[in-house]
């Protein structure tokens, strides 16, 4: 994701087996530009309905970093939102 040669940004699930269970296996791969991060980052948070968080706070994460905690973080943030929503 950090190689500007690479082939566009790909972001694929796919359903499979593991352990006899049904699970979703999460395929990415190819170079995704800051601007499309930070399009994702608003995205998920509007579909939250959280503010996007303030940058500034004088570390710069890499692309790759700042993917995978949005991917890790999204669930947690939507059920927080649906839990202070009374959901």
């Amino acid at each position: 994701m950090t190689r500007e040669q690479a082939m566009p940004f790909m972001l694929a699930i796919v359903p499979s087996q593991y352990q006899a269970r049904t699970v979703n296996v999460l395929h990415v791969d190819g170079h995704m530009a800051p601007a499309g991060l930070e399009t994702l980052t608003q995205s998920i948070c509007a579909f939250a309905g959280l503010d996007a968080p303030a940058g500034g706070r004088g570390i710069e994460w890499p692309a790759t970093v700042r993917f995978a905690q949005m991917l890790v973080a999204w669930p947690v943030i939507n059920r927080i939102s649906a839990i202070a929503a009374g959901d």
